[in-house]
């Protein structure tokens, strides 16, 4: 059953990756093929002022005002700076239509050589995998797009429609099939009085359906951010994944899952880990 779940999480679920642009920098290559960079703390810097840079010019296309434009650029600058070498305890559970999914504990290790080890098992993940540290491009969305919809005195949300020529430039993803019914939003929560990333939330603007085969009403990936003293950046906390629908085959569906990320820590002096290629950042 677990299998199942975990498959169908795949199927329907995020990785949220795309392309970088470092090509100045001497690539390695790890046991999973994935060709990667490292970047010292100042490299680091200069990576997320690049990431800044192109996020001012992005946001200057939409309708947003000039300090919720310095607002988001200045968090979103902050989501992705690597992913340094590091350990990590990982907890998921979740539920698949009426079963409950166990609660299952793991800790891993970002290594040097690319990739993410098991700590208490043989497991070798790919750098690219589920971790902490989330890849987005720096402008994943279409600034025109932008709608803010909430102001407070804490904090302030603004959706956007995703780029969908940056995000599945290959054609190759069942989405790509079906153009014009997927429509992903791109939800982001900052925190006002530090300028930080408090939450993201990629979705489904509206249901989609193919009649007598099945109707997707909800997928969703939410990641909720913190600083970690220890990395000297941000990561995901925890992560949350929603799909529910109906099949012809399967009948309702109804899934979801919830990871918690905990004991991050991370090796001195800082080295960041930068993928050059990674997989498309949507579903299917």
């Amino acid at each position: 059953m677990k299998k199942v779940y975990f498959g169908l999480l795949c199927f329907f679920g995020f990785g949220l990756f795309s392309q970088t642009n470092e090509e100045a920098m001497p690539h390695s290559t790890n046991s999973k093929g994935e060709e990667y960079s490292v970047m010292d703390e100042e490299a680091m810097i200069a990576y997320r002022e690049d990431r800044h840079e192109q996020l001012v010019e992005s946001l200057a296309l939409s309708n947003l005002s000039s300090a919720h434009q310095e607002l988001f650029a200045n968090a979103l600058a902050a989501v992705f700076v690597g992913i340094p070498v590091s350990s990590y305890s990982q907890s998921t559970h979740g539920q698949m239509f009426s079963d409950e999914i166990p609660e299952e504990r793991e800790s891993w290790q970002v290594s040097a050589a690319g990739q993410i080890e098991g700590k208490d098992n043989p497991t070798v993940r790919r750098l690219t995998g589920d971790s902490p540290f989330r890849f987005f491009p720096p402008t994943p969305f279409l600034p025109e797009t932008a709608k803010l919809i909430k102001d407070s005195e804490r904090e302030a949300t603004v959706v956007f429609e995703l780029d969908l020529d940056e995000s599945d430039s290959n054609g190759a993803s069942f989405v790509s099939k079906y153009p014009g019914e997927f429509i992903w939003m791109f939800e982001f929560t900052a925190n006002k009085k530090d300028q930080s990333p408090k939450r993201i939330e990629i979705k489904l603007k509206q249901p989609v359906r193919e009649r007598f085969r099945y109707k997707i009403t909800t997928v969703s990936t939410e990641l909720l951010y913190s600083f970690v003293e220890s990395c000297g950046c941000f990561a995901v906390s925890k992560s949350k994944a929603q799909i529910n629908g109906s099949s012809k085959r399967m009948g309702q569906i109804r899934m979801s899952m919830e990871t918690r990320f905990s004991d991050i820590a991370c090796e001195k002096p800082y080295r960041y880990l930068l993928p050059t290629k990674a997989p498309n950042n949507l579903p299917f």
